[in-house]
């Protein structure tokens, strides 16, 4: 079975989150290790900035 999914850059993630009022901290790609499996999810440490 095929799924379509979305993936957002980073760029885009960023300037959506960012649009929010959040501060990004680090973008962290994470790949699954089996290479006939490409699965990977990217991981986003964001913040609100101080008031």
């Amino acid at each position: 079975m095929s799924v379509s999914i979305w993936v957002l850059s980073p760029t885009l993630w960023e300037d959506l989150l960012v649009e929010h009022g959040l501060l990004i901290d680090q973008f962290s790609l994470i790949t699954a290790p089996e290479v006939d499996r490409p699965v990977s999810c990217t991981l986003i440490r964001a913040r609100r900035p101080p008031a």
